[in-house]
């Protein structure tokens, strides 16, 4: 098995709550301290469509996001078709810059256009005005440093079936989330159930939390939820009774409900996200920026909230 490029979402919609939750982890990336989030979920969770939603957000951000998925048919490691793709745009646009007057220079005269063109195809794929190529890394380590290192380093690292990676895939993940403490950058990998991971996954997980660089998104599988009065009795009872101090409330806020309950904001930010994944909640949003951010929810039901202060049956 090898790497390559994540092309489809399945047809899944990702919710904007989760996207939500993933950008609140890179605004801290890049405050300060580098963040890794392992999205776990079983097969039809949409964790491939969340990841290309929120790559969508990330790059209308301008920043720089690199994706990739393993399991594929290429030869390597994810982390070397990753450090291939970086380095060939990087290449593409130095090429650019330096061959920009010679077509400024040669292209009003129309003998010459296809020889021009001719020049800059080859200067593209071999590299002009620069020192001979460095030959690729030879290990996943090495494709790291490189991908981490070179000119056009990524802000978001975004790989898909971390699970279903090969030892190098592992040995990659587990060198750029060493670095992270150091860095201002986000990796987001999903995986299947943490239930269901082989050990060498749970153990990129147990050094991330070592770390304190760790956050962990669990999604369900879509059609499962627990939309409607019926799906009360899913709810764990610590929920209950966090959504009760909002019942009556219509449409609240998590920074709101959070110091109502004495929590951390994070932690009901999360637990909020999960029950809007699970249809008891919906998602409208974020208010304020910066450390003043926070997200928005109503109840999906007026019956849901009237259910949990004792309004009905």
């Amino acid at each position: 098995m090898g790497a390559n490029e994540s092309t489809t979402t399945g047809g899944r919609a990702p919710q904007p709550a989760d996207v939500a939750v993933l950008e609140r982890e890179l605004d801290a990336a890049l405050a300060g301290v580098g963040r890794v989030v392992f999205v776990t979920g079983p097969r039809g969770s949409g964790r491939t469509a969340l990841l290309h939603g929120f790559a969508e957000a990330a790059t209308r951000r301008r920043l720089r996001v690199t994706a990739g998925a393993c399991g594929g048919d290429a030869r390597g490691s994810v982390w070397a078709t990753l450090a291939e793709r970086a380095a060939r745009r990087g290449r593409v646009r130095r090429v650019a810059t330096s061959v920009l007057p010679e077509w400024v220079a040669v292209v009003p005269v129309v003998g010459k256009l296809m020889a021009a063109l001719l020049a800059t195809l080859i200067a593209v794929r071999r590299g002009r005005g620069e020192s001979e190529a460095a030959a690729p890394p030879t290990t996943a380590v090495g494709a790291v440093r490189a991908l981490l290192d070179g000119p056009d380093a990524p802000s978001v690292v975004l790989v898909d079936d971390l699970d279903l990676g090969t030892a190098g895939d592992l040995a990659g993940a587990a060198a750029l989330i060493r670095r992270l403490p150091h860095e201002r950058r986000l990796l987001v990998a999903s995986c299947r159930p943490e239930s269901e991971l082989p050990d060498a996954v749970r153990d990129l997980m147990l050094e991330a939390d070592r770390l304190g660089c760790c956050a962990r998104l669990r999604l369900e599988a879509r059609g499962h939820g627990a939309a409607g009065l019926g799906g009360l009795a899913a709810i764990a009872p610590a929920d209950r009774e966090l959504l009760a101090r909002v019942a009556a409330d219509g449409v609240f806020r998590a920074a709101e409900l959070a110091a109502r309950a004495g929590l951390a904001e994070l932690e009901v930010e999360d637990r909020l996200a999960a029950l809007a994944r699970a249809g008891i909640l919906e998602y409208r949003g974020t208010e304020g920026a910066g450390d003043e951010a926070t997200s928005v929810y109503a109840f999906a039901s007026p019956k849901l909230a009237a259910a949990l202060t004792g309004g009905a049956d």
